[in-house]
């Protein structure tokens, strides 16, 4: 049976969200949680659904790592994937991966967090990967994306981008958040928050 394997990332595979862990890794604990205080209104308006996650997140990435040289950042960006982000990988949800991948599954990160502190994670367990694109411009990050936020309906428009369902006899999605939900739509069979107790 061909099948189709889909993984949410943060939340689901990880216990934290790693845009949020990368900055503060970055920044450091005084600086981030001065940041995260000016912009909770911001952060409350978009709980509200009153401004959009995408607007949120250019903000976000504007602050921290606007106008940062991009070898700077995927500099950055390999340090925590190698030194942090293993620390926050749900043991139970690498094993599920591992277990897909030992029965021919094609496996999938599709994930609203970005390529640059993703990619090597994902190269490393041998993993695909669909993510939200950050704006380079002049070799600087400009804190915008480049194209849609990769969560909701554009995680479905990525998936059909580059895969052909039809050709899958199965697809299996995994997720933790309503960004999930459209995903879970296209799936024969969906987990929600299924490591937490990893």
């Amino acid at each position: 049976m061909k099948t189709l394997v889909l993984f949410d990332f943060d939340g689901t595979i990880t216990t934290k969200d790693t845009m949020l862990d990368l900055a503060k890794c970055y920044a450091g604990y005084f600086r981030y949680y001065i940041i995260m205080l000016v912009i909770s209104p911001l952060l409350l308006c978009m709980k509200l659904k009153l401004v959009s996650n995408s607007f949120t997140k250019e903000i976000f990435l504007g602050l921290f790592f606007g106008g940062m040289n991009e070898l700077e950042f995927m500099q950055l960006c390999q340090r925590y994937s190698s030194q942090q982000l293993p620390n926050l990988i749900r043991p139970k949800a690498l094993a599920e991966i591992q277990m897909h991948q030992q029965q021919g599954a094609t496996v999938v990160v599709v994930s609203a967090s970005a390529k640059h502190w993703l990619i090597d994670w994902c190269n490393q367990q041998n993993i695909s990967l669909l993510c939200t694109q950050l704006e380079i411009i002049d070799g600087k990050l400009t804190g915008k994306l480049k194209g849609p936020n990769c969560n909701g309906p554009e995680k479905v428009n990525r998936i059909k981008a580059a895969y052909n369902l039809s050709a899958f006899e199965k697809i299996i999605a995994y997720g933790d958040s309503s960004g999930d939900k459209e995903m879970f739509a296209i799936s024969h069979d969906h987990n929600y928050k299924p490591f937490r107790k990893a």
